[in-house]
C-alpha cells in the first residue's frame, strides 16, 4: 500500500511538472497574423511630420524567421516658403500649406529576437514600391513693384522638381508585441525607409495584431 502511495504521488508530482508547459504550448502565439500600425511619421526632406498608417499579414516560416506583405499611407503637411506683403494698409498672408503624401507597398523579412508565449520581439528588413504626391514649390521668387510697375509685389513658384513620383526603396522596422489572448495582441514598433526619390521616413507607431492560427 506505501508504495502505491509512493507512485501516486511521483505521477501528481509529474503532471504539476507537465500542466505548465501545456498550458504554455497553448498559448503559444500563432503563426499568421494581421498587423494594423498607426502612428507618427518624419518625413526627412524637410522634416515635416505626419501620420503613417500600415496593414501587414505575417506568416511564420521556421521558428524564428517570417515573412510580411503590407500596404500603408503616410501624409506630411506643414507652412511652405512665407508669402506675406502689405497692400493699401492690410497686411496679406497668402502662404501655402504644402502636403506630401504616398502610398506604398511592402515585402519584409524578418528574425524573432524574443520569441515567448506571450511576447515577440523581432526585427524586419525588406523592400518597397512607392507612389507620392507633393504640393511644395521647388522655390519661389518675389518681382517688387520697382520691376513689375504693379501696387504690389509679385510671387512666381518654380515647380520644376517632380511633384508625382514613383521610387523603390529598402525599409527597416523593429517591434514589440505582447499577446493579450491567443486571438489580440498590442505592442510598439519603429522604422526607417529610404527610397530611390531620396526621401527619408521615419516613424513610431503603436500596433494591433489580430492572430489568425
Amino acid at each position: 500500500m506505501k508504495q502505491i502511495h509512493q507512485i501516486t504521488f511521483i505521477s501528481f508530482l509529474s503532471l504539476l511538472t507537465v500542466f505548465p508547459f501545456a498550458v504554455t504550448a497553448q498559448k503559444k502565439v500563432p503563426g499568421k497574423s494581421l498587423v494594423l500600425t498607426a502612428g507618427r511619421a518624419t518625413h526627412f526632406t524637410g522634416d515635416i511630420r505626419g501620420l503613417g498608417v500600415q496593414t501587414e499579414y505575417t506568416v511564420s516560416v521556421k521558428k524564428n524567421w517570417f515573412w510580411t506583405a503590407g500596404i500603408g499611407y503616410n501624409i506630411h503637411n506643414d507652412k511652405g516658403i512665407p508669402v506675406i506683403f502689405d497692400y493699401n494698409g492690410r497686411t496679406y498672408d497668402e502662404t501655402k500649406n504644402e502636403t506630401n503624401a504616398g502610398i506604398q507597398v511592402t515585402g519584409h523579412w524578418g528574425y524573432k529576437l524574443l520569441n515567448q508565449p506571450a511576447d515577440l520581439l523581432g526585427v524586419k528588413i525588406g523592400g518597397l514600391l512607392r507612389y507620392q504626391s507633393l504640393s511644395a514649390a521647388t522655390s519661389v521668387s518675389i518681382l517688387y513693384p520697382a520691376l513689375t510697375n504693379l501696387p504690389y509685389p509679385v510671387y512666381v513658384f518654380d515647380n520644376s522638381d517632380p511633384q508625382v513620383t514613383f521610387a523603390a526603396g529598402v525599409s527597416g522596422q523593429l517591434f514589440y508585441t505582447h499577446a493579450l489572448s491567443s486571438k489580440l495582441g498590442l505592442g510598439i514598433l519603429a522604422g526607417y525607409q529610404f527610397d530611390s526619390n531620396g526621401d527619408n521616413i521615419s516613424q513610431i507607431s503603436l500596433s494591433i495584431t489580430r492572430f489568425l492560427k
